[in-house]
């Protein structure tokens, strides 16, 4: 999750960076774009947390649904899940 967060922020920190440095008409703008570039890093970090979150409920739900229809089926005398992949 932690490298998810990094690769999200880090990506569109490098990406903005491009656009800043070869568009000519932003680039005249900017005097110095380092501190857009770390404004949009943390910006970037902070969407990436919430998009991880989200991924990271997903997954824990996954798991207890496949958890309960194992269980469900070994209470009930089958050897294998009903609906999980063995």
């Amino acid at each position: 999750m932690f490298l998810g967060k990094f690769m999200i922020a880090g990506s569109s920190a490098f990406v903005f960076y491009l656009v800043i440095t070869y568009n000519s008409d932003i680039n005249k703008n900017v005097i110095e774009p380092v501190y857009l570039v770390i404004l949009i890093f943390f910006l970037s970090f902070l969407v990436g947390m919430f998009f991880m979150s989200i991924y990271n409920v997903a997954m824990d739900t996954i798991l207890q649904c496949f958890i309960v229809d194992e269980a469900n089926q070994k209470a009930k005398g089958g050897k294998t899940a009903l609906y999980a992949p063995t």
